[in-house]
């Protein structure tokens, strides 16, 4: 009778016993690896900054007004200690120029550039285009950087626009304009 009933003691002590050991198995655990203690990583160089700081990587012009040209402006600034040169720029499309003054940039110098879309051929909607600006310092060719712009736009429904606003057609006779 002893042996059936020791059993059930030992089964109902640990039972009790159980949330006490669960609740402080945090804490041992915690004292344990703050004797352990933690191993640094060796600290990393940070990485690099690019020479030219853009002040928006990204345009929305929105919803625009039909009209041939739209323009899309990156304005950034050198800040490097070098003559920054941008080299290229490179489109996603076709459909887009570009449009720089200028393409070496002294150190603490702003700049610009512009992207243009025509709108007379494209169907209208949202359009994305992006665009990889490809510049480094002047006489080092090997040293390259990139950036990646974007620009989005809305563009209208197809309209005819009469430049100047107004049109004034007159006959030289007498007879009635009708068309």
């Amino acid at each position: 009778m002893s042996s059936t009933d020791s059993k059930p003691q030992s089964i109902s002590r640990w039972r009790s016993l159980a949330p006490l050991c669960v609740s402080l198995l945090p804490a041992v655990l915690g004292f344990v690896f703050s004797l352990v203690g933690t191993r640094p990583s060796p600290a990393q160089p940070p990485a690099p900054k690019p020479p030219l700081a853009f002040r928006q990587y990204a345009v929305n012009l929105g919803r625009v007004e039909p009209r041939r040209d739209h323009f899309a402006f990156f304005h950034f600034t050198n800040h490097s200690n070098e003559e920054i040169e941008v080299r290229e720029l490179k489109t996603s499309c076709g459909c887009i120029s570009r449009h720089q003054e200028r393409s070496v940039f002294k150190p603490n110098e702003d700049g610009e550039f512009a992207l243009r879309i025509q709108s007379a051929n494209q169907e209208p909607g949202l359009k994305r285009y992006t665009c990889k600006a490809i510049y480094g310092p002047v006489g080092k060719p090997e040293v390259s950087y990139e950036a990646d712009l974007a620009f989005q736009v809305w563009l209208p429904e197809a309209s005819v626009i009469v430049r100047p606003r107004v049109l004034i057609v007159h006959q030289p006779n007498a007879n009635k304009t009708v068309r």
